[in-house]
């Protein structure tokens, strides 16, 4: 079987990992929380932000453990078992597919409302081959592919957190007292935000010095993403009250009307399109890597 090259520098992958967390759940969730607990839902991204930095470390020290290709399946076969890491790696196998489809069709109708069903089969059924293409050429082009996406999600996130706190009102940021089971139905639906993290593990085997970079990325990208899902919707929130927020599908949108007018909220909802997409072709470049390693281990 053909070995793979390690030729992930530090830089490169700091921002693979970066994008592989946020995904594009960060763009709704905030709308999302507000919908439940209002202002209050401040605290619930909090909380998740230091749990999830909290759950890095346990990854950092399995990836330094087994820095291999096949991640979570890698950890789960050697904790419980050859059995179970086949139900575990098929499972991840499956959800990635599922993830890679409700992006790609999402991004679509978001970007596109109203066309047919043929048009949205035909234009998803390009990028997914396109992506797979990439993928196929090997990690060199993939990871520039990703490493342009992941990019322009950084740009977004600034160009609405920086401008942003300018605007603030800091009445929209008073708590409410919103009843506790709410702020923890925030906390669940905010944390889709933090867990991409076995999407980095499955590329660890391409990682240059891998046992020594991978825990210090993991964790130092955990605390980047955590900074950055706290501020947007403190600036969501701060900006547009959080009942519009909360009914606004497209309320980053909304958002960036808010701070650059229709012609800024019109950009902002193609970088939107074009992140989703970023996070679907994340999901089909890395999850094959899930694949060799189990037919490398005849389970496949």
């Amino acid at each position: 079987m053909a070995q793979l090259k390690r030729v992930i520098g530090k830089k490169t992958l700091l921002i693979l990992t970066i994008n592989s967390i946020l995904g594009s759940s960060i763009f709704f969730l905030p709308a999302i929380a507000a919908g439940f607990s209002g202002p209050d839902s401040i605290v619930a991204w909090i909380l998740m932000a230091v749990v999830a930095v909290v759950i890095s470390t346990y990854f950092a020290e399995l990836v330094s453990k087994y820095p291999k290709a096949g991640g979570i399946y890698e950890y789960a076969k050697h904790s419980i078992g050859q059995s179970s890491a086949f139900f575990v790696g098929w499972v991840s196998w499956i959800v990635a597919n599922i993830a890679i489809a409700l992006e790609i069709v999402g991004s679509l109708l978001y970007l596109l409302p109203g066309y047919s069903l043929f048009v949205y089969a035909l234009l998803s059924f390009a990028f997914i081959a396109s992506f797979n293409y990439i993928s196929y050429r090997g990690i060199d082009y993939s990871s520039k592919m990703l490493l342009i996406f992941g990019g322009i999600t950084l740009f977004s996130l600034l160009a609405i957190i920086v401008p942003g706190s300018f605007a603030i009102n800091p009445g929209n940021l008073v708590l409410v007292a919103m009843p506790l089971p709410l702020i923890f139905l925030s906390i669940y639906f905010v944390s889709d935000t933090f867990f991409g993290w076995e999407a980095a593990a499955y590329l660890s085997e391409e990682v240059k010095n891998a046992r020594k970079v991978m825990p210090r990325i993991i964790v130092l990208s955990t605390v980047i993403v955590s900074l950055l899902s706290i501020s947007l919707p403190i600036i969501s929130l701060g900006i547009v009250d959080w009942r519009t927020l909360g009914s606004n599908p497209a309320s980053l949108t909304l958002v960036a009307e808010t701070i650059f007018g229709t012609a800024g909220s019109r950009i902002f909802s193609v970088l939107i399109f074009v992140l989703i997409m970023g996070s679907a072709a994340s999901w089909i470049v890395a999850s094959p890597r899930l694949l060799y390693a189990m037919a490398r281990d005849k389970v496949l």
